[in-house]
């Protein structure tokens, strides 16, 4: 085994290894997701959104990343129609439309 096949092979179980994690890590996001496209919420910071898209954000300890327009605290759309994200782990609360 010269010096290059030794490198190749530990290359390709790295990125086996990297591929089961990543697998792993989607696996978990999407069990433990509580909130879905159309859903209203708030996170610490007093931001609220309308989901519009969800990502899957995996680093250090994966969880979701929700896109969308921020709204007014009457939730309506603000007027700038600022497009804001909001970390799954920031979340307080869902807020419920009318």
């Amino acid at each position: 085994m010269t010096l290059e096949e030794y490198k190749a092979q530990i290359s390709a179980i790295e990125k086996e290894a990297n591929d089961k994690k990543l697998e792993i890590g989607k696996k978990y996001v999407l069990a433990n997701n509580p909130y879905q496209v159309g859903d209203i919420i708030e996170d610490r910071g007093g931001n609220i959104l309308k989901i519009e898209r969800i990502m899957i954000y995996l680093k250090n300890t994966p969880c979701c990343k929700y896109y969308g327009i921020e709204l007014t605290k009457r939730l309506f759309p603000k007027k700038n129609q600022t497009f804001n994200a909001i970390f799954q782990s920031n979340v307080i609360r869902k807020i419920e439309q009318k």
